[in-house]
């Protein structure tokens, strides 16, 4: 729940603003349809931009926008473009819908929908890091076994299971609070991909150190005699066998013969 809190507010905080600058930038008319982007104005024109997003439109050659900001996206006449540090990728528009591109619809739909595309990211990326922690742990399990038979722990395979989810967990947190440093700019996005890469070095720290904090390995206790019955027996040979003493408390402390006894007279001997 932390995790998905720290992306919706990242969200919230460096994207929200420039999307809600851009939409009322727009036109009063356009719209994309068959698979085309319809606009009116001169390009290229950027929309909205801060050192997080850059949202800007271009006819002709939208790689030409390029802007000193994280993540760059410029709408062309056939697609949507892309890009940031990592490379950039077009996504050609849909032939089969209509989407709106004016203020006049745009700016009614965001405002009522801004919450629930939101709070819609932060449930998708709760279950994504659910599910992904389930087949990781499953995954690391096997490993998390070897080490603490190694070690002669007491871990079997549903602990071991276990012990792997939550190695996974310290790592998360540091990516989150990297997502937090980042929306508050005190990271940059180089900086936040390095916590990516270090939030899975750290839980393989956890997994391959955690076995050797678990307690030792104890062996059932022996049980002498037939373990099909309630008691142990004794052993056939006791030392108390040759000792006299022994053998007469034993035969001191046996029960009386079942024999009857005799009623006594009432009248006498």
């Amino acid at each position: 729940m932390a995790a998905a809190a720290s992306v919706v507010w990242c969200l919230n905080t460096a994207w929200s603003p420039v999307i809600q600058q851009a939409i009322s930038q727009l036109p009063d008319e356009g719209r994309i349809a068959n698979g085309q982007l319809q606009w009116n104005q001169a390009t290229p024109l950027v929309l909205a931009h801060n050192g997080f997003l850059v949202l800007s439109v271009d006819l002709d050659e939208p790689e030409i926008v390029n802007q000193a900001t994280d993540v760059r996206c410029t709408f062309g006449k056939t697609g949507l473009c892309w890009g940031s540090l990592l490379g950039q990728v077009s996504i050609p528009y849909s032939t089969q819908y209509v989407w709106p591109f004016n203020r006049t619809e745009l700016e009614p739909w965001w405002g009522a929908w801004k919450p629930i595309v939101l709070g819609g990211v932060g449930l998708t990326v709760l279950a994504l890091l659910l599910l992904m922690w389930r087949m990781l742990a499953w995954l690391y399990s096997p490993l998390v076994r070897i080490i603490g038979f190694l070690l002669d722990r007491d871990l079997d395979w549903r602990a071991s299971r276990k012990l792997a989810g939550a190695a996974l967990l310290p790592g998360t947190l540091l990516l989150s609070a990297g997502m937090v440093a980042y929306g508050w700019q005190h990271l940059s996005l180089l900086g936040l991909l390095l916590a990516l890469a270090v939030h899975g070095a750290i839980g393989w720290v956890y997994l391959v150190l955690s076995p050797f904090w678990l307690p030792r390995a104890r062996s059932a206790p022996y049980r002498a005699g037939n373990p099909f019955e309630s008691s142990p027996i004794p052993p056939a040979h006791s030392p108390t066998d040759h000792d006299p003493s022994a053998a007469d408390s034993r035969r001191s402390s046996r029960p009386p013969a079942n024999n009857p006894k005799k009623p006594a007279n009432p009248f006498g001997e």
